[in-house]
């Protein structure tokens, strides 16, 4: 494996040592709104507001908190994103980002290459929460991936 920055990231796309407490599973940059779907992949209970989620490696300015709530293990959380609710959309070449705020630790985080996730599809893990992310032709919004 390869060097980890200090942004938490390595060289490739994905995220070198992550916690992997809050799993990113599935995105959806070319819906309106655009919509992230994130998955409590440990044992207990997660308080969600715990975690923020970013378009920037290690941008912690531009963060956003995720709602106060209870997320149980194995449960889903969609979140809306655009500018109003995050203030950033996610493009069609992006990235996403999930860090516990206290400690600014990578959970975990996705790089989609341009065309991945064009409108009416998603960028998701398959299967859910340890899979690779691939192109899905039918999004699974809140659900377990195939």
């Amino acid at each position: 494996m390869g060097q980890q920055g200090s942004d938490g990231v390595g060289s490739g796309d994905a995220p070198l040592m992550a916690l992997r407490i809050l799993v990113v599973n599935e995105v959806a940059p070319g819906e309106t709104p655009d919509w992230i779907e994130v998955v409590n992949a440990s044992s207990s209970p997660v308080q969600l507001d715990q975690f923020v989620y970013v378009d920037v490696a290690g941008d912690f300015v531009k963060a956003k908190a995720f709602p106060a709530m209870m997320l149980a293990p194995g449960a889903y959380y969609v979140q809306d994103v655009d500018d109003a609710t995050s203030g950033f959309k996610l493009g069609s070449d992006e990235e996403l980002w999930v860090y516990r705020a206290s400690d600014q630790a990578l959970s975990d985080g996705v790089d989609w290459p341009e065309g991945a996730a064009p409108t009416g599809s998603s960028y998701a893990r398959s299967p859910t929460i340890t899979g690779a992310f691939a192109t899905t032709a039918t999004p699974t919004k809140g659900q377990a991936n195939p």
